[in-house]
């Protein structure tokens, strides 16, 4: 299992995590799409590309796909990823990212990266859209999988 260090238990919801999705959750390679290059962010390891384009800032991963881990339909999904654009564009910049599972067990999701969101408007949202998780990333760190729902 990823090192404790790298999870962060924020306990905002009822909804129960196991350990082998979060062991999925730190294994996934988060690629995001920004200024025409991609750039990978993995849970536990720092991001030097992140740094040399944003300085001292503070990033996250987040998708508003499949609540809770359940399957939804295609168009729904894509219905909720549009209104969490909408809300991610009125707090910060955002852009397009992508959750490669290097195992191949579970298809892509797609999601976004958003900086200098505020924490608190951060867990706001993925509560609002029944996410799990987040990968949480501040220069100088390694990113961290924020989980919001309770151990199994």
């Amino acid at each position: 299992m990823t090192q404790s260090s790298n999870i962060r238990w924020l306990n905002k919801h009822t909804a129960r995590v196991s350990d082998q999705l979060l062991e999925a959750y730190c294994q996934t390679y988060y690629q995001l799409s920004i200024a025409g290059q991609t750039i990978e962010l993995q849970v536990g390891k720092p991001c030097a590309d992140l740094e040399r384009l944003f300085g001292h800032a503070f990033g996250a991963v987040i998708t508003a796909v499949n609540p809770l881990s359940q399957a939804l339909s295609d168009d729904e999904n894509e219905r909720r990823q549009q209104q969490l654009q909408q809300a991610l564009t009125a707090y910060a910049q955002c852009w397009p990212a992508a959750a490669v599972d290097p195992q191949q067990q579970w298809p892509t999701e797609q999601g976004f990266f958003v900086l200098d969101i505020k924490a608190d408007e951060l867990l706001g949202l993925a509560q609002l859209y029944q996410q799990h998780a987040v990968v949480a990333w501040q220069s100088g760190e390694p990113a961290q999988l924020w989980v919001l729902s309770q151990p199994e």
